[in-house]
């Protein structure tokens, strides 16, 4: 194999140039002083799991009561012990849902490829219908959104933890890779006004204002980062330092850097959900994104539906005049 100088001793020299790692801003401390253990142990990435779950099956709800007036007091809890309170009401939410259903479906897949239209909008060619349904538009995008900003401060917290931890031990014990840092620092201004009302009505400024502007450090992903290359590099130096240090446990930094892959791959899975081969990913994969976290909880509402009626009715949907059809 040729000597390439760029993969060893350019990386070297990089590494042994660079600014020793140490939390200098009040969000860097704040992270590594306060807010690292929660990550190392695991319960920052549950916490932020069963917030964002939450919070879409709750927003999916309310989009359902206000768009359509889904009735969801007629669902028994325990519905096979107790029948609903409305047949008729089961019905009409069994129509709503599988409405929204097949508008979010893999059937309506039709791609916005007419070439009749003007050809100045490519950039739409290749929007899947079902972005441009109301349930989309109104709730998805919406929630995803919201979700991920929680996503992003989660990533950047524990992406600084890795490089903030795995950069000290690297020096410790004298590994030769270099951890280029993941994040940019940003100051945000906040503005703030205060208004004082003059009593006195022949003063021209009877509305006084006074502002007052705050800048917050703080940091962001840099736009460029590339996560796979700064995720092989970190599992590249804790395998080193599992070979020098048989008694070190790094396995908290392998869990976070399991937890960002995931939240990693839910994004992408958003991003092709419409194009994507689902028959493809494997069972045992626990990413899903906003829009199939969405679809779920329209799929675990049409099960509960269906149920009920089956069981309290003993027929099926089309026994109830309904012009719907699956």
């Amino acid at each position: 194999m040729d000597y390439i100088y760029q993969d060893d001793v350019l990386p070297i020299f990089l590494k042994f140039n660079t600014t020793p790692v140490e939390a200098r801003e009040d969000y860097e401390k704040k992270i590594v002083n306060v807010k690292k253990p929660n990550y190392l142990n695991g319960s920052k990435k549950k916490e932020l799991a069963e917030r964002y779950l939450e919070y879409i099956e709750n927003q999916t709800d309310k989009f359902l009561i206000e768009e359509s007036n889904f009735n969801f007091s007629v669902i028994p809890v325990m519905y096979l012990d107790q029948p609903p309170s409305s047949m008729p009401e089961i019905d009409r939410n069994l129509k709503t849902v599988r409405k929204y259903m097949d508008d979010l479906s893999f059937t309506n897949n039709n791609i916005n490829n007419n070439k009749n239209h003007n050809n100045n909008n490519n950039n739409n060619n290749s929007i899947p219908n079902q972005h441009n349904t109301m349930i989309y538009k109104r709730l998805i995008e919406r929630l995803i959104d919201t979700v991920y900003k929680m996503i992003e401060i989660f990533k950047k917290e524990s992406l600084y933890i890795l490089y903030h931890d795995i950069s000290k031990l690297e020096d410790q014990y004298s590994i030769d890779i270099y951890l280029q840092h993941p994040l940019i620092k940003v100051q945000n201004s906040i503005s703030r006004s205060n208004n004082n009302q003059n009593n006195n009505s022949n003063n021209q400024n009877n509305n006084n204002k006074s502002a007052s502007t705050t800048l917050i450090s703080t940091m962001e992903i840099k736009n460029d980062f590339n996560f796979k290359e700064f995720k092989n590099s970190c599992l590249k130096v804790l395998n080193r330092l599992e070979r020098k240090q048989t008694n070190l446990d790094l396995q908290c930094y392998k869990e976070i850097i399991k937890d960002i892959s995931h939240l990693y791959t839910m994004q992408h899975y958003d991003k092709v959900f419409y194009s994507m081969d689902h028959s493809s990913i494997s069972p045992d994969d626990p990413a899903v994104g906003v829009t199939g976290l969405v679809v779920n909880r329209l799929h675990r509402l049409e099960n509960e539906l269906k149920t009920i009626q089956q069981h309290w009715n003993g027929t099926m949907l089309n026994s109830h005049n309904l012009v719907y059809k699956r």
